[in-house]
């Protein structure tokens, strides 16, 4: 449901958000995966409202997008070992298009369900 589609890009962000901090501020962190399906269903997806989860989303695009302004080079090659894909710097993170596509193509999917 169009519910369900908005709270989980709301926990995927907060996620993300996250993990953005850990890797900029610990050395070499382990990031463990995103199960989806178990946020989902735990975090009750189906039955929070949309309102409050929208308002999240531009929030924390807003204060990741005004961190990394403030980043110099040095940060950008920070790196961290993620469980399933392995290690990645910032640089490679934020280049991968399954993370910045992520938000897209859930509006995508939202309005061909209309």
């Amino acid at each position: 449901t169009v519910r369900q589609i908005v709270n989980h890009v709301a926990d995927a962000e907060l996620v993300s958000a996250a993990r953005l901090r850990r890797l900029l501020a610990e050395d070499q962190p382990h990031i463990p995966a995103f199960d989806q399906d178990e946020y989902a269903r735990r975090l009750r997806a189906s039955e929070r409202p949309v309102r409050a989860a929208l308002s999240l989303v531009w929030a924390i695009r807003e204060v990741n997008a005004e961190l990394l302004t403030t980043l110099d080079d040095s940060d950008w090659r920070r790196g961290a070992v993620h469980e399933e894909t392995g290690r990645y710097t910032l640089e490679e993170w934020l280049a991968d298009k399954r993370d910045s596509d992520h938000v897209r193509e859930h509006i995508t999917q939202i309005r061909s369900s209309a």
